[in-house]
């Protein structure tokens, strides 16, 4: 077996760190508070077009998954885009803003979800018998 050392660059933030899941990689963990998973209806998936070539896709707006928990989207630089092309034109000003989906966030958040509604249903369940 090969041990390597996994880094990534993140084009949102321009840092270079190291990727994983490991948890040698991490520290203070804590599992999920409940009132991130209260806020879980609010989450709103969409079909949408690119601007760029009109492709149809599914997922979600960056700017919608702030309002639902900060830690859902990515954050970045407040950039103009080019409609035809997609590339950045340049800052719209100095704020950061939720630039993309951290799809990692959004997947613990759901099986947490599904994991709290397996147990109430179990509860619910167990309360027929």
């Amino acid at each position: 077996m090969i041990l390597t050392n996994y880094v990534g660059y993140n084009s949102v933030t321009g840092l270079v760190a190291p990727i994983g899941s490991t948890k040698k990689l991490k520290k203070n963990i804590i599992h999920l508070p409940g009132d991130i998973l209260d806020n879980f209806k609010n989450i709103e998936s969409v079909i949408f077009q690119s601007i760029v070539d009109n492709s149809t896709s599914i997922g979600f707006i960056a700017e919608q998954l702030a309002e639902v928990h900060p830690q859902l989207p990515s954050w970045g630089k407040n950039y103009k885009y080019n409609p035809q092309t997609g590339e950045r034109e340049g800052l719209i000003d100095d704020k950061i803003v939720p630039v993309s989906v951290d799809i990692m966030a959004v997947l613990s958040l759901t099986v947490a979800k599904v994991q709290q509604l397996e147990r109430e249903i179990q509860e619910l369940k167990s309360k027929l018998k």
